[in-house]
């Protein structure tokens, strides 16, 4: 699910929206559901999102990017994502997760999961030019 940001968490007809989905989810029975969004302020309370009260039990995690910076899943299911561009982030990286469909659950770590940009600026980028971890 991909919440747009730019409407803001008050946002009546995206929040009924929302709502609407994911009760739509629930019917399917054993769902799981990861949430998308741009902005940290907004995603960063994870499964305890207003939006997403009475549901928690089917958020899977919340992601958001925004500042360009990664941190490690939090205990609430927030992971702060970060940024794949060669110029200016302080994170130039990306999270690789494998989800085990006997445990679903994301705990995404900069020590286990983060692959880092380590080329040289200018030159273009190589699958070599990424590495794991920490």
């Amino acid at each position: 699910m991909v919440i747009n940001g730019m409407l803001g968490v008050d946002n009546e007809v995206q929040n009924e929206a929302i709502s609407s989905d994911l009760a739509w989810m629930r019917t399917l029975g054993n769902a799981k559901v990861i949430v998308l969004g741009h902005y940290p302020s907004q995603m960063k309370a994870g499964s305890g999102m207003p939006q997403l009260a009475g549901y928690e039990d089917l958020i899977l995690g919340t992601f958001a990017g925004h500042i360009h910076e990664a941190a490690s899943t939090t205990a609430n299911g927030f992971t702060q994502v970060p940024a794949i561009s060669q110029g200016g982030t302080v994170d130039n990286a990306f999270f690789s997760l494998k989800l085990n469909p006997q445990n679903l659950q994301v705990d995404a770590t900069l020590d286990k999961d983060l692959f880092r940009w380590a080329g040289t600026p200018g030159d273009f980028p190589t699958s070599g030019d990424w590495k794991c971890c920490g």
